[in-house]
């Protein structure tokens, strides 16, 4: 009597290992998934008070030309929502850099970027003769000095 309650021990453990085993492998999926699922890959911009977070998108067949396209795309995107806002429009502005994403699939890379701004309560010089600084004739010297 006393092997058959071996066994069943041994059974139990066994199942055990392979239970613990089974939850190590889903909670170390579950947290690779969980990294790829941030900000950029559901949103475009968002806006916290003074503060708008912002996403561009690009693709090329190099890398840094991608990455520079995504640059580009996350300030379009800040420039066309801040520019709908009173409280944002012809206001200075900070920018800090946040995380960069790029994968590349078969030739193509594509860079996904994000871009934190900052609204200041100064009001811009850049361009006091038009309130809405998009159609300025030098906007687009004004995006590449962001």
């Amino acid at each position: 009597m006393g092997n058959r309650h071996d066994g069943d021990t041994v059974e139990v453990l066994a199942m055990l290992i392979v239970w613990a085993v089974v939850l190590v492998f889903f909670l170390l999926s579950k947290g690779a998934n969980a990294s790829d699922d941030w900000f950029c890959t559901e949103r475009t911009v968002v806006r916290e008070g003074n503060t708008y977070k912002s996403c561009g998108v690009a693709s090329s067949r190099e890398e840094p030309t991608a990455r520079l396209k995504s640059l580009a795309a996350a300030k379009r995107e800040f420039v066309s929502v801040c520019d709908a806002s009173d409280d944002c429009r012809d206001h200075e502005v900070t920018v800090e850099t946040g995380r960069t994403e790029c994968t590349k699939r078969l030739i193509w890379w594509t860079c996904r970027r994000l871009l934190v701004f900052h609204v200041l309560k100064a009001k811009s010089s850049r361009f006091q003769e038009q309130s809405q600084f998009h159609y300025h004739p030098n906007y687009y010297m004004y995006m590449r000095n962001i």
